[in-house]
């Protein structure tokens, strides 16, 4: 048994689908796991032979990256001393 952390991005159209994409997931967990677990484990089947039993910390499972995004910028804007982006 082992414990890994699986980074992923998934290509919206829109903003709004984005968000519909996370409060989908948040009310649908049982659902999304289980297709998550499967999907995971057959795309990397012919490396590895791998079983998913679960998901820990199942709220970062899928979120909105926007918040990130903003945060990141204002934290390089404040690097370079660009008050004008920081305001």
């Amino acid at each position: 048994f082992c414990e890994f952390r699986f980074d992923y991005r998934v290509a919206v159209n829109s903003l709004a689908d984005g968000q519909k994409a996370v409060y989908n997931c948040f009310t649908s967990m049982v659902d999304f796991e289980a297709e998550f677990c499967q999907n995971l484990e057959m795309r990397f089947r012919n490396i590895y032979h791998i079983t998913v039993l679960g998901l820990l910390n199942k709220r970062y499972l899928l979120m909105d990256g926007q918040k990130h995004s903003d945060e990141l910028a204002l934290f390089e804007a404040a690097q370079r001393n660009d008050t004008a982006v920081m305001s």
